[in-house]
């Protein structure tokens, strides 16, 4: 199973639809005489950043009615929100030329009223865009200023979220230890902070670490830990990367009666909040059930259609290119040899532009920035540590003042 597409300060199962519409200028858009009363743009906006939570088609094209009808007396707090709403709903649709251009203006905005916060933010949505269109150099540059403005601001959550996003980062690289110590690290200042969500988003990437590499021992360490945390909160397509996880880990038990009703569950709940990527994982593991019945006939079918779900849901290349040459071999071995042969020329093709990629990117995290990030890691924890010391000192001053008193 793949890592699961997770998401900035959003989620981590974001919703994927149709593909980008061409932006407009980075202008920005002033109030109209079509303009809402205050009250009503806000009565209106509650709802729109809702039904972005929730990843609903619709999403776009209200926050862009919504920008169109701002009021000329709407505080500049709330008109940076609508930026990043606006970012968040064109995230979700894959429209990153409209990510990108209200991301910006956040930015933009942001630093000239000195609303850093905000400024990291739009740096988080920037590292997004950057990293889902596979332009991870410039993705790094965002989350280490991201990493910087958290550090020099001790914003422990924007911290938490720059760990995430270089720990994916170095995933691509293959760089599993140093990938898999950043995301335990961003587990433990979540939970030392009391960040619930981002802790359990930790945690599924974790959980993804650990199934990537088949560690069904570390897996179900991190689905333990995970069954801690509080449920009622996390968004649907994190329901879904948790099923999908439960289910790896009976495959990797080589138990596909538990695996298949968690798979089915996570596909249909992913289909019906439009989670591409959550559905695509639950058809692959519904193969490799399949597989372990031996039923290779039914497992080329259900491997074959997922595959060209991947292709219309722009994910086939983000998918490890073993599922296709998985397929070619499931093919070979039923006898249907021309097929294997155009699945193998499928897999021969996307591994050599693979390997350009690779060599066109060697060398995506440079010394300097692996050493920046490494000192900011470091000065963290010290943070951390210096916060569990001041408590501890705060329980220790607590009985000698209660005395005093008496």
């Amino acid at each position: 199973m793949h890592t699961p597409h997770h998401g900035g300060t959003g989620s981590v199962g974001r919703k994927i639809n149709h593909t980008d519409e061409n932006s407009p200028r980075l202008t920005r858009t002033m109030p109209n005489r079509n303009s809402l009363s205050l009250a009503d743009w806000r009565n209106r906006f509650a709802a729109v950043r809702e039904a972005v939570r929730l990843g609903q088609a619709h999403a776009l094209k209200q926050a862009r009615q919504l920008h169109r009808q701002m009021p000329a007396s709407l505080p500049v707090e709330e008109r940076l929100a609508l930026h990043e709403t606006l970012s968040r709903a064109a995230w979700g649709q894959q429209a990153y030329a409209t990510m990108q251009h209200h991301a910006r203006l956040l930015a933009a905005e942001a630093s000239e009223s000195n609303l850093l916060t905000h400024r990291i933010t739009a740096l988080q949505l920037l590292a997004q865009a950057a990293y889902d269109q596979g332009k991870r150099s410039q993705a790094l540059r965002h989350w280490l200023a991201s990493l910087e403005d958290a550090d020099n601001q001790e914003n422990l959550g924007a911290l938490c979220e720059a760990c995430l996003g270089i720990g994916s980062l170095l995933q691509q690289d293959n760089r599993d230890d140093a990938a898999s110590q950043i995301l335990q690290f961003a587990f433990t200042l979540a939970q030392d902070a009391g960040l619930r969500r981002l802790q359990f988003r930790s945690g599924l990437l974790l959980a993804a670490h650990c199934s990537v590499r088949q560690d069904a021992a570390g897996l179900a360490r991190q689905l333990d830990a995970l069954a801690g945390l509080p449920q009622n909160e996390i968004d649907t397509a994190w329901r879904v990367d948790l099923d999908n996880f439960h289910a790896r880990l009976h495959i990797l038990q080589r138990e596909p009666a538990a695996a298949e009703p968690l798979c089915l569950q996570a596909s249909r709940t992913a289909h019906q909040c439009r989670y591409k990527w959550g559905e695509l994982q639950a058809r692959l593991q519904l193969a490799d059930i399949a597989r372990l019945r031996k039923d290779t006939g039914n497992a080329i079918i259900i491997q074959r259609e997922a595959l060209a779900f991947a292709a219309t849901s722009n994910a086939l290349k983000r998918l490890p290119l073993s599922h296709l040459r998985q397929l070619a071999d499931m093919q070979e071995s039923c006898g249907q040899f021309a097929e294997a042969l155009a699945s193998l020329e499928s897999w021969h093709e996307l591994h050599c532009a693979a390997q350009a990629e690779r060599q066109r990117q060697a060398q995506r995290i440079s010394a300097h920035d692996a050493r920046l990030l490494q000192l900011h890691q470091q000065i963290a924890t010290l943070k951390l540590e210096r916060r569990a010391l001041l408590r501890e000192l705060q329980q220790l001053k607590a009985p000698a003042a209660s005395e005093v008193s008496a």
